[in-house]
């Protein structure tokens, strides 16, 4: 046993150390491509198409350029010196010369000529920067949910960020509501201590209680696009358990880029629905027809005391729709050993994303996860691959393992790009082209007693792949994709429709 915490602490110095490599490289290069000069510096050549995603700008002292906005740009005519500006038209962008000129709050890029410039960070950007550390983020107010073993359930929450909206130090937070086919109230009650080291370093202290509906797919879709789903057509994409118990947690805030956070649990997790032979508790939708939900797979049930940590990178410029930056999250889950409970296992996950503008109206977004194990893994800690979100060519969750790896890549080409320029795509509003590319694999290692074995003879015939189409809404967020395997040649086309970006 001493054995096993030692290599556990091992592993653990050895992740942190390259985390912190990462993690520096990615600031560095975030920092490079993405800050504005000082207040008033002089614009040279060497500025030109400069990618300040983001900002707003108010250019001054006899500046000239094109500016392309992504949103209506709107021009400062208080400015007692306002000179000439000439609005090209919708998501196009403003030709401006003379002396002053305010631009919107996001643009794409600028080129100027010469002269001095004043700079501010949006509201988009900042915005979403000061939320980014809540996990409970959306606004206080009515909470309403429908899935396959609850039904419809109804309920209120209370966001932290409120409290602190208000200079509080100590934030009551949570959530309760009612399952109506389930016939179980759900609630999630914590209280949180926030000290405040500098304007965006903070440092929380907090615990909570909790009787939980609880899924490992929030990844794979958002719940309220998942709750449309099964209303409307009868299509849940979530597998579920019942988790109640208790947490304590400890959060660092290191800035608006990186959080730290660590938990300790105290968890009875169970089936849903209780009974074994009964694995839905509705099968209604509105338009579903003869159709019948999936049934809920069955769990390993029993008592979960472990410890969980967390590290988040995220430089994006925005969380639901960016375009620019990177998204580091690693976690890592250690239940059992010096504390009592039924099930001992570590497990481990990384996910890694990147958002790169290639150019006016394209970007290439690349995402690549990666999951592993110590021990044997109870069943609804598996990982699943295949279907929406993941391998798009597949069938929903057709891969199961206690290891996985999955690669996506998009190349998003927008209506107003110059590659568009010969084609009224933007008659329609502004729309995105998406050309994808899925790889995957979950697989079950024979002898999983440490987390590094079987990747070793891991190949790339190994892998899963498909190849796929989407057309989108200007924000890649709406959108019909059309997906096909590429290991067999009578492959169906799958196509999916989607509310959410895929990652």
């Amino acid at each position: 046993m001493r054995g096993t915490y030692l290599r556990q602490a091992l592993f653990l110095a050895v992740l942190a150390a390259l985390f912190f490599i990462l993690i520096s490289a990615m600031l560095i290069v975030n920092a490079h491509g993405g800050e504005l000069p000082e207040t008033g510096s002089v614009l040279t050549p060497d500025q030109a198409d400069a990618a300040f995603t983001g900002h707003s700008v108010v250019a001054a002292g006899g500046a000239s350029g094109l500016v392309f906005s992504s949103t209506e740009a709107r021009i400062a005519e208080k400015q007692s010196d306002f000179s000439v500006a000439t609005w090209l038209g919708p998501n196009r962008g403003v030709r401006f010369a003379g002396s002053r000129l305010a631009l919107g709050h996001a643009w794409d890029w600028c080129w100027c000529d010469g002269g001095q410039y004043w700079s501010r960070r949006s509201y988009r950007r900042h915005h979403t920067k000061r939320r980014r550390r809540y996990d409970d983020r959306d606004d206080t107010g009515l909470l309403v949910r429908y899935n396959r073993v609850e039904g419809a359930f109804v309920g209120a929450k209370l966001n932290r960020e409120r409290w602190y909206q208000l200079d509080y130090s100590v934030a009551l937070w949570g959530h309760g509501g009612y399952g109506f086919s389930s016939k179980a109230w759900r609630y999630q009650l914590g209280l949180e201590r926030l000290l405040r080291v500098e304007r965006d370093v903070f440092f929380a202290l907090g615990g909570e209680v909790h009787d939980l509906t609880e899924t490992q797919d929030e990844w794979i879709i958002p719940t309220d696009e998942n709750s449309l789903a099964a209303f409307l057509i009868k299509e849940d994409f979530r597998d579920y358990y019942r988790r109640r118990g208790y947490s304590g947690y400890l959060e660092q805030n290191l800035g608006s880029k990186l959080i730290l956070h660590a938990e300790y649990r105290d968890d009875q997790l169970l089936n849903m629905p209780p009974e074994p032979e009964r694995r839905t508790a509705t099968n209604w939708s509105l338009f579903g027809g003869k159709k019948v939900f999936r049934p809920n797979p069955l769990i390993d049930e029993g008592r979960y005391r472990g410890a969980l940590g967390r590290l988040v990178l995220d430089t994006r410029d925005d969380e639901t729709v960016p375009d620019e930056g990177w998204y580091v999250q690693a976690q890592a889950e250690f239940y059992g050993g010096k504390v009592a409970s039924d099930y001992e296992f570590d497990r481990f996950i990384l996910d890694v994303r990147r958002y790169q503008p290639l150019g006016y109206g394209e970007n290439l977004d690349i995402r690549l996860r990666a999951g592993t194990s110590r021990a044997a893994l109870p069943t609804q800690f598996l990982f699943d691959l295949g279907g929406i979100s993941t391998l798009r060519g597949r069938r929903f969750k057709a891969y199961t393992g206690n290891r996985m790896v999955l690669a996506n890549v998009e190349y998003r080409i927008r209506a107003d790009s110059r590659i568009f320029s010969d084609f009224p795509l933007d008659l329609f509003g502004g729309m995105n082209l998406i050309l994808f590319v899925d790889a995957g694999r979950a697989w079950f290692c024979e002898n999983p007693d440490r987390f590094d074995r079987g990747f070793r003879n891991l190949k790339w015939s190994d892998l899963k792949t498909n190849v796929g189409i989407a057309i989108t809404d200007r924000h890649g967020r709406v959108r019909l994709n059309i997906a096909r395997a590429t290991d067999s040649g009578s492959a169906p086309l799958v196509v999916t429709f989607r509310l959410n970006r895929p990652f």
